[in-house]
């Protein structure tokens, strides 16, 4: 039987982990309209796009499931990303 407490603690897991990778696309959007230098904020980058220049990854578009699936597809997308941004 799954004690009550456990699943609040997994709901607030999830709102941190949320936070937080609001947190780090903001700080990339930021970094990619300093690169860019042509006077577009983040903002813009982020929300001035047409529907054809939204992609993601396939992999974030799974339902989330129970917390462990979730933090395992968590970990596979951050590992992924650690690469693709080191490269």
């Amino acid at each position: 039987m799954v004690q009550p407490w456990a699943i609040s603690e997994e709901d607030i897991a999830m709102t941190n982990i949320s936070l937080d990778l609001f947190g780090q696309s903001e700080t990339l959007y930021t970094y990619a309209s300093e690169l860019m230098a042509n006077g577009k904020t983040a903002d813009d980058l982020a929300f001035k796009r047409n529907e054809r220049q939204y992609f993601n990854n396939l992999l974030v578009e799974q339902p989330n499931g129970d917390f462990a699936f979730t933090m395992v597809k968590q970990f596979l997308f951050s590992t992924y990303a650690k690469a693709l941004y080191v490269a």
